[in-house]
């Protein structure tokens, strides 16, 4: 990985919903500039983090697999703010 992560998130085994919903609160409370790193198994919970992430408000710094084991580091580039229900 490129740089050192703020912030750890291993998805392992979780339930994807649940997944996102703690990737979202947690990019909520990131400062700008902060790094998450995000360990998963399952490609599809990779392909939904950019589905909940908006791309305006992250830089991706990093992308590997090895092992079946897909490691991601994204950096908050923009302050963020969901839109309430």
């Amino acid at each position: 990985m490129k740089d050192k992560a703020d912030y750890y998130l291993d998805f392992r085994g979780q339930i994807t919903s649940m997944s996102l919903l703690e990737l979202t609160e947690l990019f909520r409370e990131m400062g700008v500039g902060d790094v998450v790193e995000i360990v998963a198994e399952e490609r599809q919970i990779v392909a939904d983090i950019f589905k909940v992430l908006p791309a305006i408000f992250y830089e991706l710094l990093d992308m590997e697999e090895q092992d079946d084991v897909h490691r991601i580091q994204i950096k908050k580039i923009k302050k963020y703010k969901a839109q309430n229900k």
